[in-house]
């Protein structure tokens, strides 16, 4: 799912050009991590961090909001810690 996610971030150009600047990626970058966890994870982030893009992708993949939580929590820092 999370490699989805990368092929829908790279047809939104714009978005696409944010996800490297924050992470200070350059596209060949992308490439070669595609199947890193740690920089899907990272995309996950991103693409949680606007809801209109995440609902975006959740609609473009199929995903209910509950299976694309269930998706960052099976990445690499992905299980919430709980202070309390």
């Amino acid at each position: 799912m999370a490699l989805n996610g990368l092929r829908f971030l790279a047809e939104q150009p714009d978005a696409f050009l944010r996800f490297l600047a924050i992470g200070g990626l350059a596209p060949e970058d992308v490439a070669s991590r595609a199947e890193d966890p740690e920089l899907l994870a990272a995309l996950v982030d991103f693409l949680r961090s606007d809801e209109d893009l995440a609902e975006a992708y959740c609609r473009d993949a199929g995903l209910t909001a509950e299976s694309f939580a269930a998706m960052r929590a099976a990445l690499p820092g992905g299980r919430e810690t709980h202070w309390t």
